[in-house]
């Protein structure tokens, strides 16, 4: 299993610019860096995603894991 934190991860996904990261804990500024630098999965990084407020390029739809 691969852990990386949510700023490796979206380095991966080029494709995706996330305006909105609602699927972190933003209750408060030091929760979201503690949730946004925690080690995740690629599947929670991607459900994280999916709970955000995102801009997918045209290219997303041809990513390869």
């Amino acid at each position: 299993m691969d852990l990386k934190n949510s700023a490796s991860w979206e380095k991966e996904f080029p494709e995706i610019v996330i305006l909105d990261p609602d699927g972190w804990d933003r209750s408060s500024a030091l929760a979201f860096l503690k949730s946004w630098s925690e080690l995740i999965t690629r599947e929670e990084f991607l459900n994280r995603v999916c709970k955000s407020t995102v801009q997918l390029s045209a290219n997303f739809f041809n990513h390869e894991p």
